[in-house]
């Protein structure tokens, strides 16, 4: 099974989500699994990590608003890999990741979401909302990182 995940930052920078998703792609992989890791790449340029057992994409960003990196490399990338992948892991939240896998709208991608944080305090969430809203509605499997942030208002009727 190859599965793309898709996340902020690649596993060698600090962070939960980052050291979550090094975890995965160790665990998976040795079950003959491909898993392979697209994200964004800070203050370098674009660069691809090949390792034996799985693909590190780190796609530069421009530049970042209210703590979302804005990349048209991470598009390409994602364009061009998606359909050599049974199933796509998105790292939640991430605005940017969400905008673009509703506009290149694909029925037949399945897609799993590891969401790590409620953000409704947050100062434009009420945009992102509807992003969010949609990325669950076409979610095969939504996994929360505690009991409580599943019991978010964002994410209640999905519990199922």
């Amino acid at each position: 099974m190859k599965i793309l995940q898709v996340a902020k930052y690649p596993p060698s920078h600090r962070g939960g989500i980052e050291k979550l998703t090094s975890q995965l792609t160790s665990d998976l992989n040795i079950k003959g699994n491909r898993i392979d890791i697209l994200c964004f790449e800070e203050n370098t340029k674009t660069k691809i990590d090949v390792f034996l057992s799985h693909t590190v994409y780190k796609c530069r960003s421009l530049f970042k608003i209210f703590s979302t990196s804005i990349s048209f490399h991470n598009i390409y990338f994602f364009n061009k890999l998606q359909k050599s992948y049974d199933f796509i892991y998105l790292h939640l939240p991430n605005p940017m990741v969400a905008a673009y896998i509703l506009f290149t709208k694909d029925k037949d991608r399945k897609i799993f979401v590891h969401h790590h944080a409620d953000i409704s305090n947050k100062k434009l969430y009420f945009l992102y909302r509807i992003l969010e809203d949609n990325i669950f509605k076409i979610s095969l499997k939504i996994i929360t990182t505690s009991k409580s942030l599943a019991n978010t208002e964002a994410l209640v009727k999905y519990k199922n």
